[in-house]
């Protein structure tokens, strides 16, 4: 347990042996949870099973995870990108992927809900509509950034467990919101997510050749939170993915290589990872995209990634957005968390290579 929690909603600092147990409501106000007299220890557990810490700082008092401070610093990752980037299905498809047992065993990992009911909800709402239904997500909401949903991961090789949250950033709320976006200065780690059709020339005629402005903004702000000058990496790592891939791989020979020979068990080793910074790389700038490489130039860690969360557009029947009957493989989207994941000791001391040098 770390004696001091920031937290990511307010950037109050909390101290976590002192702050109130609470339960909500069904307003969703919280209320005061406290041991009964002679309660033993099996049904206080059971009643502290959805319980929440209160933070009493910035404003409305509001709660966090109730394990949220009980593993060490917490890892808050950002997902970050223009509306329409495909963050939320990405996102959806990356913790889809952390939900396989069977695979996060042969890393070593145990994955859970922090917060019990926000992860439930979250999987049966998005990620199971779209990963089994091949649902479309609605875009992230130009609204100050919540949870999205928090995890409890332990690593059974180096016996750490950690508390992840992760939070879908809308980019026109980061431009237009400063004050508004305080879970920037409790971030540890981001994803950019690399929207192709938005670059000019390359699925269309239209698009930018100066790169996604949120990415700017995140990085901005973090810098000036930091005190970090234009000198120094900013110091924290990012993954920079190359989303909806499957608008690029039949004809972009440096895509479509990550996708020839791409299996589930590839996604586990990171071996690979610095050949393929390398190459998205090459393919952002060959394509004059240098504008979306700003998280590599300015991060102390990074790496670059190709994936799709979908593998096909979506199209729209009765007013619902759904991938073709057949279609829907979302691929290559479980590597880029996974080196994150590397960079920031969940996985131990992996070494990413040359390549996770920004």
């Amino acid at each position: 347990m770390t004696d001091h929690v920031r937290c990511p909603i307010c950037l109050s600092t909390v101290d976590w042996a002192q702050a109130e147990t609470v339960t909500l409501n069904a307003d969703g106000r919280p209320e005061p949870l406290v041991r009964l007299p002679g309660e033993d220890d099996v049904r206080w557990n059971h009643r502290r099973l959805d319980a929440y810490r209160l933070c009493a700082g910035g404003g409305e008092p509001h709660v966090l995870p109730g394990r949220y401070g009980d593993f060490g610093e917490p890892l808050v990752i950002g997902v970050v990108g223009e509306s329409a980037a495909g963050k939320s299905h990405l996102l959806a498809a990356m913790l889809g992927m952390l939900s396989d047992v069977d695979r996060m065993a042969r890393l070593g990992l145990v994955v859970g809900g922090l917060d019990l009911k926000l992860h439930q909800r979250y999987l049966k709402d998005v990620v199971r509509p779209f990963l089994d239904q091949g649902l479309g997500l609605a875009g992230t909401p130009a609204q100050p950034p919540e949870f999205t949903d928090a995890l409890w991961i332990h690593n059974s090789n180096t016996g750490r467990s950690f508390a992840v949250a992760f939070f879908d950033v809308s980019g026109e709320w980061l431009a237009d919101h400063d004050a508004e976006v305080p879970f920037l200065g409790a971030v540890s780690a981001l994803v950019f997510v690399v929207d192709p059709t938005r670059i000019r020339g390359l699925t269309a005629t239209g698009g930018s050749v100066t790169g996604d402005p949120s990415f700017g903004v995140v990085l901005d702000k973090i810098a000036r939170l930091r005190g970090v000058d234009g000198s120094q990496f900013l110091p924290l790592p990012a993954a920079v993915v190359i989303g909806k891939c499957d608008l690029l791989r039949h004809h972009e020979n440096l895509v479509d290589r990550w996708f020839q020979n791409a299996s589930p068990d590839e996604e586990l080793h990171l071996a690979t990872v610095e050949e393929e910074s390398e190459d998205a790389y090459a393919f952002l700038s060959s394509r004059d995209a240098r504008g979306w490489l700003a998280p590599f130039v300015r991060c102390a860690r990074s790496t670059l990634h190709f994936a799709t969360a979908t593998g096909h557009k979506a199209v729209e029947a009765d007013g619902v957005q759904r991938s073709p009957h057949g279609s829907f493989a979302p691929r290559r989207t479980l590597k880029p968390m996974l080196a994150l994941f590397a960079m920031c000791g969940v996985l131990g001391p992996t070494d990413l290579g040359q390549g996770a040098a920004g």
